[in-house]
């Protein structure tokens, strides 16, 4: 792109910050938009456009459009991270609706997963840069894929997509809440026989 390689941190972290603005904004503007439409519309909304829309950014990216141009494809990338907020706000925030005692432990596995992207991404990039060389057929391919597992996942959680509580975790909730009162008796019976004793003690002075 004929950018100086010293501003690459500062490029890839600027895009990082208005993704993470991105979604600190659209957090809010879902939470306002679920009390008049409904959470789980809004959310489909929200699907819609971070995993069908989001992906035609990528192509900005064709000869034709950005091609060398290194402030397009810095605005470019910009406004996919932009754009992959609506992924956050709708799916990743998703553990809390269906699992709330559980959201922790479902988000942790979902990152070790998706952290795994960093191992074969870049195997699966090297497979394309060996054949083809650092073409833009190998770029298109990597695109094109990238495309593809957006809208594949994209339409399983369009047709999947629940904000209901499982069953399962309710029924954890019950026990916890047992649990929990078992325990807040057992402590009342003990200090009711503590002020028993007391009681008996003074009344024998």
């Amino acid at each position: 792109l004929g950018l100086d390689g010293s501003l690459a941190g500062l490029i890839s972290g600027l895009s990082i910050l208005v993704h993470i603005l991105a979604i600190l904004i659209l957090a809010v503007v879902c939470d306002k938009l679920a009390a008049k439409i409904g959470l789980l519309k809004i959310r489909k909304y929200f699907i819609v456009l971070g995993f069908f829309i989001m992906p035609l950014t990528l192509a900005l990216a064709h000869k034709d459009i950005i091609g060398c141009n290194g402030n397009a494809a810095f605005w470019a990338l910009t406004f996919t991270t932009t754009m992959m907020g609506f992924q956050a706000v709708s799916v990743k925030s998703n553990p809390n609706d269906l699992a709330p005692t559980f959201a922790g432990i479902i988000n942790g596995l979902a990152n070790v997963l998706a952290n795994t992207t960093g191992f074969w991404g870049p195997a699966i990039a090297g497979i394309f840069f060996d054949r083809f060389g650092h073409s833009q057929i190998s770029y298109n391919y990597l695109f094109l894929i990238g495309i593809f597992i957006n809208y594949f996942t994209g339409i399983a959680f369009i047709t999947m997509f629940s904000v209901e509580e499982q069953a399962w975790s309710k029924q954890n909730q019950d026990i916890e809440l047992k649990d929990e009162l078992l325990e807040i008796s057992e402590r009342n019976k003990t200090s009711s026989s503590n002020a028993d004793s007391r009681k008996e003690t003074f009344e024998k002075l």
